[in-house]
């Protein structure tokens, strides 16, 4: 059995479409459907369509319910322009949808169970757990979860590691790697193994949509600068 594991896909239409070529007999994904960049209804419909199953992460629950996605330091202001613009043009049954979509979802395939959240069992929406999360707290994160396999995003940051009998899988994002490199970032599961993978994909829609968006010039270079790997708050800012 083969598992296509993939998250934080934010608005990145050809990221996806491009990871979506990858053979699977079933698709999971955890969450940010939205947000940063400009297509987010095709990601909505791919996603509705291909996936086994979605959770709900911080920038779907903000954009299904109009609320904060509590973006930190230097990310926040770029959140905050695209997260306007995406929501002022989402259709209803799209809002509708990001709400509905489950907070934590248990899925088993080919007697496998897996676990989705997209940030962490405790907190699902909005805790960062980054590969050197230490070993007392994955310890507490996995208390009582039934999994044999976790499968989170949120932090962009590909990760893997096994706690007791329960595999972690972080594949990392689609739409927008934190990792270096604009490549999208994904994993399979297949029988066991878990393999990272990255797929290139043709940036020109992307683009061309990015410069669509009515924002100021200069926002938008930051944009096509920020999904081109070319540029990252973080570091713009002297944080890590």
């Amino acid at each position: 059995m083969r598992v296509l594991l993939c998250s934080d896909i934010h608005g990145n239409a050809a990221a996806l479409a491009a990871v979506l070529e990858e053979p699977a007999d079933h698709i999971l994904c955890a969450g940010d459907l939205v947000h940063f960049g400009p297509q987010a209804e095709a990601c909505i419909d791919l996603i509705r369509r291909r996936a086994a199953a979605v959770v709900q992460g911080n920038h779907d629950h903000g954009a299904g319910f109009g609320e904060d996605c509590r973006a930190y330091g230097p990310w926040r202001a770029l959140d905050e322009l695209s997260r306007d613009i995406t929501d002022a043009g989402l259709p209803v049954e799209d809002c509708r949808y990001l709400r509905t979509l489950p907070l934590i979802a248990p899925v088993t395939l080919g007697g496998v169970r897996f676990v989705l959240v997209h940030a962490a069992p405790s907190d699902p929406l909005y805790r960062y757990l980054p590969p050197e999360t230490a070993e007392d707290v994955w310890r507490a994160e996995l208390a009582g979860l039934e999994a044999d396999v976790l499968v989170l995003g949120h932090t962009h940051l590909p990760f893997l590691s096994r706690h007791g009998g329960t595999l972690i899988v972080n594949p990392g994002s689609v739409g927008l790697p934190r990792d270096g490199g604009p490549q999208a970032a994904y994993a399979v599961w297949e029988d066991g193994s878990v393999t990272f993978r990255r797929r290139a994909y043709d940036q020109t829609p992307l683009r061309d949509a990015l410069h669509d968006l009515p924002l100021p010039p200069t926002e938008v270079r930051k944009l096509v600068a920020l999904f081109e790997g070319r540029w990252h708050p973080d570091a713009a800012a002297g944080t890590s």
